[in-house]
């Protein structure tokens, strides 16, 4: 099995994992605020989820380095952990403060990384659109309230989450440069399961709240509800396919791009949250104002314009 016919369809490939990850984003949220009081619950689903990926493992047949098995590990085991770092941040504090730091810095660390270790060519339009980009993800995560920012440990959380998050997709980007894409998409998820035995080795009570999630019991906190096991899995299987497809995307594109798209996610996430009604608005906390509606109307012609330089 070959993903080079994907190679041509990296960018909408991008684009459609985001907004799956968008979906996801919205349903991980509701349940980290109603349901789970652990992050390291999410990090041991999704990495427990990376191990169905041994079912391909008859497509794979890889005789690599032992240096490109570190790098297919790294690449597994980092982006669980920092989605461990960036729920820790998003539980401590308004998504609307933690997600425009973490935004804005992944493509950042990602692009610095890129250019100086993998020594990736950059062509004047595209520098063009990811900086675009960048800005619009700025402008469409923040809440324009003029509030202060998160607290200093808060924003250590979400800074470490960034470097982790760029260093998973260098790493990942180094692997998909040596070997294709299926071998390296399949061998990185022994990454994700150790990094989830990891977790439940050092979180027991997120393990606690993992298996409450499949035998539907209560969670000891009086405010906990019943956990909705069916939402539960289609959130985590929406987040996957977007995985995928964000991977796919990575093995044939720009490292830094592929994560400078993510502008698109947050961009559907506000058009859902302003046609969805006040209700919905209120969830995703997301302010109407006239100058919220200025800024985020920009930064989507941002997203559309960034979009076209990079596709050009």
């Amino acid at each position: 099995m070959n993903f080079d016919a994907l190679a041509t369809w990296w960018l909408p490939l991008a684009v459609l994992g985001h907004l799956c990850n968008g979906v996801a984003f919205i349903i991980d949220k509701v349940l980290l605020h109603q349901t789970f009081q652990r992050p390291g619950t999410y990090v041991i689903l999704i990495g427990g989820i990376s191990g169905l990926g041994v079912l391909f493992l008859p497509f794979v047949h890889v005789n690599a380095s032992l240096s490109t098995y570190a790098l297919m590990f790294g690449f597994g085991a980092l982006f669980v952990l920092a989605l461990w770092a960036f729920f820790t941040a998003l539980q401590r504090s308004e998504a609307s403060r933690v997600v425009p730091i973490v935004g804005a810095l992944i493509p950042i660390f990602t692009f610095l990384g890129s250019t100086i270790l993998l020594h990736e060519d950059w062509r004047f339009h595209e520098v063009i659109g990811f900086c675009l980009l960048v800005l619009a993800t700025v402008l469409l995560t923040s809440d324009g309230r003029g509030k202060r920012g998160p607290d200093r440990r808060t924003l250590w959380f979400a800074c470490l989450a960034a470097v982790v998050f760029a260093a998973a997709s260098l790493c990942g980007k180094a692997a998909y440069l040596r070997l294709d894409a299926l071998s390296v998409f399949v061998l990185s998820r022994f990454g994700g399961v150790a990094a989830a035995l990891f977790v439940i080795a050092v979180d027991r009570k997120a393990w606690q709240e993992v298996k409450k999630v499949f035998i539907h019991k209560r969670l000891p906190d009086s405010r906990a509800k019943k956990i909705p096991v069916q939402l539960v899995l289609f959130g985590q299987a929406l987040g996957s396919f977007g995985f995928l497809c964000v991977n796919a995307a990575l093995a044939f594109g720009s490292a830094a791009i592929v994560n400078a798209l993510q502008a698109t996610q947050y961009a559907a996430i506000v058009l859902v949250a302003w046609i969805g009604g006040s209700r919905l608005r209120k969830m995703l906390q997301e302010e109407w104002s006239p100058r919220t509606a200025v800024l985020k109307g920009i930064a989507l012609l941002l997203v559309a314009g960034g979009l076209w330089f990079v596709a050009y």
